[in-house]
């Protein structure tokens, strides 16, 4: 039984303080119960920059993409899409033996997704059929493309790894496989200069590295540091953001020449994804519900989000692992146990940006 199919037609009442929601979660000892019926209450009773997208829950969403303020995809080891702006999403693509880890698409039609087991895929038709054009035997975290012939894969067990196609996926080379750790995100501003980071958590050792390639095909270490590094964001080839963590949030002016360190105030966990329109606007999301927000390139980070202040009961549950912009005036986030959270602000339909952001493909959310 998928996460979620027994508490579907639940009958849930709204609450109105903190006291009711814990007592109505647990008076029933079904864990599922439990934790849809905090979301919701806590929904109900507290005022939100974020909407949270009441779906049937899904399993844990490790990636999002939206095209247009209405197409969209979403990854929970199944591919899932929505025609209407997430009010309702189907499944794509389901295989049992293969969880989907990471998906991109550059315009409403062609796409590609990685998976366990080192599967590469790719749509022609916005998802409707999925064909597998490649297998590596490495573990694939995250996957980037410029347009619909170049692109780069990251991942790895113990080593960095990397791939790289010219050709829409039909052959990929490996461009990186000596770093001893493994990748979590990638990120391009244009066919040469491009970013990777990654990060490893033993007992004992931890580590986390920056990658850099000014041809697309040969990757140097920029930087080596103690947290474990999850996201990766670039405005141009000269700034950019990489968090990680314990609260980690590292900023460049000069290409990751030199990297300082910023203050997330009083933040300690762990994050996760970044996301930046130009050199001022920007958020971070991350473990306990947690979005953060810039308007100044990260000088100050206000708290837009957070479970542990909001509602503690949640907190667990609530990890954030992607957010993505649509290219009109929507943020979309995306966690553990199903989360979905909407961030709608008609100011961002004019905001300038320069670049593609992470996850904007070249048509920029024009709809059509």
């Amino acid at each position: 039984m998928r996460f979620g199919a027994k508490i579907a037609k639940a009958n849930i009442t709204t609450c109105t303080n903190t006291k009711e929601i814990k007592e109505n979660a647990q008076n029933n000892s079904d864990y599922n119960f439990q934790y849809i019926v905090l979301r919701r209450c806590s929904c109900a009773c507290l005022p939100r920059l974020w909407q949270w997208i009441d779906v049937p829950p899904f399993e844990d969403l490790v990636d999002v993409q939206f095209v247009n303020s209405k197409l969209g995809w979403i990854a929970d080891g199944w591919i899932r899409k929505t025609n209407d702006g997430g009010e309702n999403f189907q499944v794509q693509y389901r295989n049992r033996g293969i969880d989907i880890t990471g998906i991109y698409f550059v315009d409403a039609q062609e796409g590609w997704a990685i998976g366990s087991e080192g599967k590469i895929f790719t749509t022609k038709d916005g998802g409707e059929t999925w064909e597998r054009i490649s297998s590596a035997n490495e573990e694939l975290r995250d996957i980037f493309f410029l347009n619909n012939g170049e692109g780069w894969i990251v991942g790895g067990e113990e080593k960095s790894f990397i791939l790289h196609t010219q050709n829409g996926g039909q052959t990929w080379s490996i461009k990186e496989r000596n770093f001893t750790v493994p990748l979590k995100k990638v990120h391009f501003v244009n066919s040469k200069e491009g970013w990777a980071v990654g990060g490893v958590w033993r007992p004992g050792f931890r580590t986390g590295i920056i990658l850099h390639t000014k041809d697309g095909m040969n990757w140097e270490q920029q930087l080596e540091v103690r947290p474990p590094l999850e996201g990766v964001d670039f405005v141009d080839e000269n700034e950019g953001w990489v968090v990680g963590s314990g609260a980690a949030i590292f900023h460049t002016k000069d290409g990751g020449r030199n990297w300082e360190r910023q203050n997330a105030g009083e933040i300690n966990t762990h994050l996760t994804d970044v996301l930046f329109l130009d050199t001022q606007k920007g958020w971070i999301v991350g473990w306990d519900g947690l979005v953060l927000h810039t308007e100044d390139g990260g000088e100050n980070w206000q708290i837009q989000r957070n479970s542990r202040q909001d509602n503690p009961f949640l907190a667990y549950y609530e990890t954030l692992y992607d957010i993505c912009y649509d290219g009109k005036s929507t943020l979309w986030a995306v966690g553990r146990n199903g989360l979905i959270l909407k961030y709608t602000d008609p100011a961002l339909e004019a905001y300038p940006v320069s670049t593609p952001a992470d996850k904007i493909p070249t048509t920029w959310g024009r709809e059509g």
